[in-house]
Formats: structure tokens, sequence, C-alpha cells
């Protein structure tokens, strides 16, 4: 099977969060009394910009990748991501300092330049998904900013702080997560502090369910599958991310934070994706 495109775009088609935190006040879990209401409105949302089948409810709980046991495609009818075809790979050449340095300034460079381009959305503009007293879920188009920059303030957080405010009266306050300035999608923004430090926590603790839905350039080498790879920073093509392989590692051996900095150095990151043709 073949999937081409001219360019990927991504899109967050759903937020799913289980219990996450308390009322202001009381024990009663605060999240158990607006998933439903949210989950609705997102799937609703979702119907829109989506073909994909089926309730968002019903993807898996996320597990904690550092401790996954090896799943049973048999049953599952996924494959994994070892037995695709993926072809014979170039041979990894170990990055030169001064050469990946100068390619990270040009393209950080060329990041400003498009950030410039991002804008505000009005009040009547704002695509509201869901909203109560304690958070608000807004459609984030493509070509805006999720959060300001140092240099450009235009975003869709500034948007929605304007629009709604929060209990602190301090835009950084209302921010849990980001999308890329491309991505289209659902994004959430904390109302109140306990919101806040509720959200945050479920995302860090991976109770939250993200879906997305991609064009792809290459071959899928089944319907369905399961991708079990580290990721680590590209060095060819920073500041973009690739999977990580025993060559690459062996490509930064000899290289100092004062070479490279800290970020192309640090260790690989488990990810699990789980993936379907639609």
């Amino acid at each position: 099977m073949r999937i081409t495109s001219a360019a990927l775009t991504v899109i967050l088609a759903s937020i799913q969060v289980t219990n996450a935190f308390v009322a202001p006040g009381g024990k009663t879990p605060f999240w158990g009394n607006h998933q439903t209401a949210l989950g609705s409105a997102v799937e609703n949302n979702f119907d829109k910009i989506s073909s994909s089948q089926g309730s968002l409810h019903d993807v898996p709980p996320p597990v904690d990748v550092e401790t996954i046991s090896p799943p049973n495609f048999s049953d599952t009818g996924f494959i994994p991501f070892e037995e695709f075809e993926i072809g014979e790979q170039p041979p990894v050449v170990p990055p030169v300092a001064s050469v990946m340095n100068e390619k990270m300034e040009k393209a950080m460079a060329k990041m400003r330049e498009k950030d410039k381009t991002s804008y505000d959305l009005k009040k009547e503009d704002l695509q509201v998904v869901f909203e109560d007293d304690h958070f608000i879920a807004v459609e984030k188009p493509s070509g805006v900013l999720s959060v300001p920059t140092k240099e450009v303030t235009a975003s869709l957080t500034k948007s929605v702080f304007e629009a709604v405010g929060n209990e602190s009266g301090e835009m950084d306050r209302m921010v849990v997560h980001r999308l890329g300035m491309d991505t289209s999608g659902v994004m959430v923004f904390a109302k109140t502090e306990d919101a806040l430090r509720g959200l945050n926590t479920a995302y860090r603790t991976r109770k939250v369910v993200r879906k997305y839905e991609a064009l792809l350039c290459g071959h899928v080498a089944s319907n369905a599958g399961q991708i079990n790879l580290p990721l680590m920073r590209d060095f060819d093509y920073p500041p973009y991310i690739r999977v990580s392989t025993d060559d690459h590692q062996r490509a930064l051996i000899g290289l100092t934070i004062e070479d490279v900095g800290r970020t192309l150095l640090e260790l690989p990151k488990s990810s699990i994706t789980k993936y379907e043709v639609i």
C-alpha cells in the first residue's frame, strides 16, 4: 500500500482524560463531572474533520512505556514495526559540530520567520468545543502558534486569554499542552489553578489519549500496526525528530555539550504509536 502527500499534515482529533483531579474544596473527582460532556463535544467536533469510524472512547487507556510487556499481536491483529520491509538504509555519517550547528541556526531562523505569520483570533472566531468554570477546549487552526514566542505574541493562548481570562490573571497559567504551528486540532486551556494542576498531572502521567490523522509519504506494510521504537533529535535535519538507532547513537560518541548543546545528547525517549490506515 502506498500513501503519498506533498506535505505532512497532522490533526489532533481527540482528547480524553480520566479522573484527574478534585473539585476545589471537595473530595469528588472533578473530571468525572465533566468528562462525558467534553467527550461528547470533542467527538462531535471530530466528526467534522475526520472520516474514521467509531467512538473516541474506544481508544484503550495509555500504558507506562517503561514497563510495557510485549503485546500479543496474534490477538490484536497488529504487527510490530520490526516486521516491516523498510529497505536498506544509507550509512550514518557522524555529525560535524560546526556543520550541525549551522544547519540548526538556519532551520531556527526559517522557523522564526514563519512564526511571524501567526495571527490572533477574535472572540467570535474561536471554535469552542467545550467550556465550563474550570477549563475551555478550543479548536486551533493551522497556521496559528499555540503559545507566544519571544518575538511573536499572536497565538491561540493569547486569543483565549483575552476572550475568557483565567483565575490568576496570568496568560501562561492557562497552558497545559501545545500543538505545532501547522497542526490543527483541539487544545485545552485551564481557567483555574486547580484545573491547571490537575491537567498538568493528567498529561504528565499519560492519562490523556490523543488521536491524530495524518497524510504520509511512503509505504505501509499493513493497514494497522504498532510502532515501538525510541526517538531522538535528528542531527541531519535539525530541529526535527527521528527514530533512534544504534548507529545514530554511536555517531554521537565524542561530542560534548559544549560542541552541540545538551538536547542532541539526551538519551532516546521511548515511544509507542498505534496506527490504522483509514
